[in-house]
């Protein structure tokens, strides 16, 4: 094996050091919510409403638009503790990062395969990412059943069993 030469290595090491800032950028920096939202940005967004149509791509059902999961997501994270709604936000802007190395894009612009084979990979992975997906999946999912149009879609009413129930 060669000799790396001390060019050659600090030259990988800033390189290094330049996708660590970046990356870092991308995940902690406050960047400002998206027109017409008080909370998400417009990375957030895409995160949320591509996992939206990734989860609850049923024939028949609401869209992630119609349901108005942005909306309903948007006023739940201003709901939550600063601290809390920092971690919420930092993991959806994960979320679309993640992909980058193993599929070359980010998660809002995988097709729907893709971005499957991208959910199903992360909840096999390590607890605490497996984990912070979940998280993410079941706000996303509140979000989205909270809309009338969903509930009636999938035969729930609030205060009834659902109609399509076996006993």
């Amino acid at each position: 094996m060669g000799r790396i030469g001390r060019r050659a290595f600090l030259i990988g090491g800033a390189g290094v050091a330049a996708i660590g800032v970046t990356g870092g950028v991308a995940l902690l920096a406050p960047f400002s919510p998206m027109r017409g939202r008080k909370w998400l940005t417009e990375t957030e967004a895409a995160a949320a409403l591509a996992l939206a149509q990734t989860l609850f791509a049923e024939p028949g059902g609401p869209t992630p638009e119609q349901a108005d999961l942005l909306g309903r997501l948007d006023a739940a994270v201003g709901d939550l503790h600063p601290d809390t709604r920092r971690l919420f936000k930092s993991g959806l802007r994960a979320l679309e990062y993640a992909p980058l190395p193993r599929f070359f894009g980010r998660f809002s612009r995988l097709d729907p395969q893709r971005r499957a084979a991208c959910v199903k990979s992360w909840e096999k992975k390590p607890y605490l990412w497996a984990a912070a997906v979940l998280s993410i999946r079941f706000q996303v999912g509140m979000a989205y059943f909270e809309s009338g149009e969903a509930r009636a879609a999938c035969g729930w009413a609030l205060g009834c069993s659902p109609s399509r129930a076996e006993n």
